[in-house]
């Protein structure tokens, strides 16, 4: 073959993944791109090469028998994976594109190995892992595409059936997602089932309400961005109606308002879930999330309440005696938050002084510990291990 027919023959594969412009799929992914700044966890790989998509395709077809559908060559050619902070698509190997060998230094697939996985390897695994069980993922009609944070759901193309489907961690019970269903449902395409994974980040993440400081947000945006991340990182705001109910609870059973900076952080996302630290959630019924609708099933779905650890700290069971409860319970201190491998490692705010506090046992620990605001606490406590990403 001549280099003129090497470069029309190259033309033609690029051609064949190119989205072109009225492309719904691409329309959408353009929509979440813009996005970006806001939302530092959208992520997006530079587009997979021609001949790595034709190879990936080819080795599906080998090892799986699956052939790669044409809407997902298309996204691998607009973007060779890419993340929308709760969920995630896998790479193919690309040998041929400086991205791929920078990928150490350069591209977020490979910043955070541990989480994103490549196509290849991850239906591989797979199939070993599910070998010869009774589990639903056993089938050999599946290829494993992507999947939410913390596996709860699976995105599949079913090749017997030639659709796309959304499958369920087949036990939720304690690892409950920012979804308001564990319904598995079938695509006609691709970018249906991508439309309606979105649908969460358009009508509750993105329109959640600025009530912080700018860089406490970012700091947040920048975790949930982060390794130290999992699906409880993307909670959905409070409820006006379920932010004022905690504040009446609070004054009316406990004595104290629910401070200004606690409501500005519900307002933004009810609750916050990493690797190391828990921030606390108040019920509302409003909620997207069924986990969070009511208070009396915290244990079923493994919820973390805030009026329940402040009223817990104030009563008397919680103490030896009454005279060590009054010498040490303090009626100005308002927990928010702790540590998740310790109940008692907790974060304090203390409404007569003003201070921040990390505590032990529920005792301030004082010294470095003591910070004047939210955002110092977070990034130097809350947050503290995860140096490296903030």
């Amino acid at each position: 073959m001549t280099g003129l027919g090497k470069a029309q023959s190259l033309n033609e594969i690029k051609k064949r993944y190119r989205m072109n412009k009225e492309s719904k799929l691409k329309n959408l992914l353009e929509t979440l791109r813009s996005h970006q700044v806001e939302h530092p966890y959208i992520e997006f790989n530079p587009p997979a090469s021609p001949q790595a998509i034709e190879e990936a395709d080819r080795k599906c077809q080998e090892k799986f028998g699956i052939a790669l559908p044409r809407d997902y060559k298309e996204l691998l050619g607009y973007a060779n994976g890419f993340s929308f902070g709760y969920g995630y698509f896998y790479f193919a190997a690309d040998h041929r594109t400086s991205w791929w060998q920078n990928r150490s230094s350069n591209a977020i697939f490979f910043l955070r190995s541990d989480i994103y996985r490549d196509l290849l390897e991850e239906n591989e695994g797979n199939r070993e892992f599910y070998k010869g069980s009774k589990s639903k993922w056993n089938n050999p009609n599946f290829l494993f595409l992507g999947r939410t944070q913390g596996g709860s759901r699976e995105y599949i193309y079913d090749v017997r059936l030639k659709c796309y489907r959304r499958g369920c961690l087949e036990d939720q019970e304690y690892n409950f997602t920012p979804f308001d269903t564990q319904e598995e449902r079938l695509y006609e395409d691709f970018y249906s089932m991508l439309e309606g994974e979105l649908a969460y980040f358009f009508e509750v993440l993105g329109p959640a309400p600025r009530l912080l400081e700018p860089k406490v947000i970012h700091l947040l945006q920048t975790v949930r961005r982060s390794r130290f991340t999992n699906e409880r990182s993307f909670l959905p705001p409070a409820s006006p109606r379920a932010i004022e109910e905690a504040d009446r609870r609070f004054r009316e059973e406990l004595g104290i308002s629910l401070p200004d900076f606690y409501k500005a952080f519900l307002a933004f996302s009810n609750g916050f879930w990493t690797e190391g630290a828990i921030l606390f959630s108040i019920p509302d019924e409003d909620s997207p999330v069924v986990a969070l609708r009511k208070e009396q099933e915290a244990e079923k779905y493994n919820i973390e309440y805030l009026f329940p650890y402040n009223y817990d700290y104030r009563s008397l069971e919680s103490w030896e005696s009454e005279e060590e409860r009054k010498e040490w319970m303090h009626p100005s201190y308002f927990f928010f938050g702790r540590e998740r491998d310790s109940f008692f490692d907790t974060f304090m705010y203390d409404l007569q002084t003003g201070l921040f506090h990390w505590c032990e046992a529920l005792i301030p620990v004082g010294g470095e510990f003591v910070y004047p605001d939210f955002y110092s606490l977070l990034k130097h406590k809350v947050f503290g291990v995860m140096e490296e990403v903030l």
